[in-house]
C-alpha cells in the first residue's frame, strides 16, 4: 500500500492506482478508506470501467446491501 500511497502522491489522477488502492484498502479490511477512495475514481470519471464494482463489493461488505446492488447495477463493464 505504500507504493501506491506514492503513486497517488506523484499522480494524483492516476484513476488505475486509485482503483488498486481501493481495492488494496478492502483486502485490508479498511473499508471506509476503500469507500472514499473509489468514490474519487467515480468522482473523476463516473463511467470507469470496474469502479462501480468495486464499490458494490466494498459496500456490500459494510452490510450496506441495497446501496452495494445499485453500485453493482450501474457498473458499465459487462463482464463484472
Amino acid at each position: 500500500m505504500t507504493l501506491l500511497r506514492q503513486a497517488l502522491d506523484r499522480d494524483p489522477l492516476n484513476l488505475l492506482a486509485r482503483r488498486y488502492f481501493a481495492r488494496a484498502l478492502y483486502y485490508a479490511d479498511r473499508l471506509e478508506e476503500a469507500e472514499a477512495e473509489i468514490r474519487q475514481v467515480l468522482a473523476l470519471s463516473p463511467a470507469y470501467p470496474v469502479a462501480h464494482y468495486e464499490l458494490g463489493r466494498i459496500l456490500l461488505a459494510q452490510g450496506s446491501v441495497t446501496e452495494a446492488v445499485a453500485a453493482f447495477e450501474a457498473e458499465v463493464a459487462p463482464n463484472w
